[in-house]
């Protein structure tokens, strides 16, 4: 005899926790709201219910994954960044010297 019960299967664990979160983003954004906002507060409310109700292997499962997609996407938006500055950058420093004064502040 299989268990229906979910703790048992870590996969389909942490594929909920990602889909709930998305939905709340994708429901936010489809009435015209905040998504961010709406992500971070499903975050809140998982990060307060699921610590108690997943598995310690999903537990420890989810934190790892998340730290990684954390990881990557706050290096995504640096080097982002530093590359559209430097290329403002190199633009700006290009165009003739009365455009410069009146775009570029120190």
């Amino acid at each position: 005899m299989t268990s229906a019960l979910l703790y048992n299967y870590t996969r389909y664990e942490i594929g909920l926790l990602f889909l709930f979160a998305y939905c709340a983003y994708a429901l936010a954004e489809a009435i015209e709201l905040s998504g961010i906002m709406a992500l971070f507060f499903a975050g809140v409310t998982l990060a307060h219910y699921n610590s108690y109700n997943l598995s310690e292997v999903a537990a420890e499962a989810a934190e790892i994954f998340f730290h990684a997609v954390a990881l990557v996407s706050e290096t995504f938006v640096f080097l982002y960044m530093g590359v559209r500055d430097t290329a403002y950058y190199l633009i700006l420093m290009s165009t003739p010297s009365f455009f410069r004064l009146l775009f570029y502040n120190h």
